[in-house]
């Protein structure tokens, strides 16, 4: 966990039982001097077992509707507004 006044973040893991071995950090980045917020979000994640192999396409597909959903949210927390076209333009 980082929580700083410029930085607050934090990682998430999946359990050695989870059908896949993910892990996912979250970071918000704060520039005083300019005022930009960096929002990063990285994920790492593997199949354990022949289900979560089978269902991968599946998975990524959600992962990445995640990635962009959560982008929207976090922008439109710090910005206002509605924020879907914006992100269309950055993840396809």
């Amino acid at each position: 966990m980082i929580d700083t006044p410029t930085q607050f973040g934090f990682v998430y893991a999946t359990t050695p039982l989870h059908v896949e071995h993910c892990e996912e950090r979250f970071l918000l980045d704060f520039n005083p001097q300019t005022g930009s917020v960096t929002y990063l979000l990285e994920a790492i994640s593997r199949p354990r077992n022949i289900f979560a192999k089978l269902g991968y396409p599946f998975t990524r597909a959600m992962q990445h509707r995640f990635a962009r959903e959560s982008l929207t949210h976090m922008f439109n927390v710090i910005q206002g507004g509605n924020a879907a076209n914006e992100i269309q333009k950055l993840i396809p």
